[in-house]
């Protein structure tokens, strides 16, 4: 991995509104390429989040050829800088009714270079607790991991959020080659605060890779709170970096 790369990770509050959200990925990509970052890490749902998940594939898109989609790929051209995206809901033509949850990077040209559906969906049921949150109710699973992609960053292997808790999926990405793991991801406040750092550390002795997460602040959206933290985690023998954030009362 190149120790010369400069990477952002960034924080957004997504809501319903797609223009806005674009507004604000627009804003921090100019803002990055001002400091000559060569690839930015953007977080799960960065597209959008509904407020009632039934709207979720209406508004929905396809990857190739979606408007959402095709704007990061004039992004990243028009500011020479690598994008990791989302998970972002990404239509599923042959299921009108649920979506893909699915990570994109895009190189420098404005390139497709490797696309990754989420294998594992967050589904709990906790009755005592009158605790009901379904991935499966809108998404539908992927059908493989993906070989990891040479960025400026190293060798990227790409997952999602939930993924977070399956080491055999690090595992193997690793024996693949990657030198970085990447979890963009929207967790829930009450386990993220619980269970984020604990899952991170236990990845990382999956080969020890590197490490990239993203977590957000949900506002606007009152089914769903989570938790402002970004942990990167370089090698076993150097320091971790880990950025507190403030921003469950922050609007982006």
């Amino acid at each position: 991995m190149s120790s010369l790369s400069k990477v952002a990770v960034c924080q957004m509050t997504s809501v319903a509104d797609k223009q806005t959200n674009m507004d604000v990925v627009t804003k921090l990509i100019e803002r990055a390429s001002k400091e000559n970052v060569q690839m930015m890490f953007f977080p799960e749902a960065c597209d959008f989040i509904c407020d009632n998940k039934k709207d979720i594939p209406k508004f929905s898109e396809p990857i190739i050829g979606g408007p959402t989609v095709n704007r990061y790929r004039e992004l990243a051209l028009k500011h020479n800088v690598w994008l990791s995206m989302g998970g972002l809901h990404e239509k599923d033509s042959k299921d009108p009714s649920k979506v893909f949850n699915t990570h994109v990077i895009i190189d420098n040209q404005g390139k497709i270079v490797q696309t990754y559906r989420k294998l594992h969906l967050f589904d709990v049921e906790i009755p005592a607790k009158n605790v009901r949150l379904k991935e499966s109710d809108f998404c539908n699973p992927g059908e493989n991991i993906v070989a990891p992609v040479a960025t400026p960053a190293g060798r990227i292997g790409l997952a999602i959020c939930y993924d977070l808790r399956f080491p055999e999926m690090c595992t193997q990405l690793a024996i693949l080659g990657t030198e970085m793991l990447t979890f963009p991801s929207a967790f829930t406040y009450a386990t993220g605060e619980a269970h984020w750092h604990i899952l991170l550390r236990q990845d990382q002795n999956q080969e020890s890779p590197s490490l990239t997460s993203k977590s957000r602040a949900v506002l606007g959206c009152e089914s769903q709170v989570v938790i402002g933290v970004e942990l990167k985690s370089k090698q076993e023998s150097e320091p971790t970096i880990e950025l507190e954030s403030e921003l469950r009362g922050a609007q982006n």
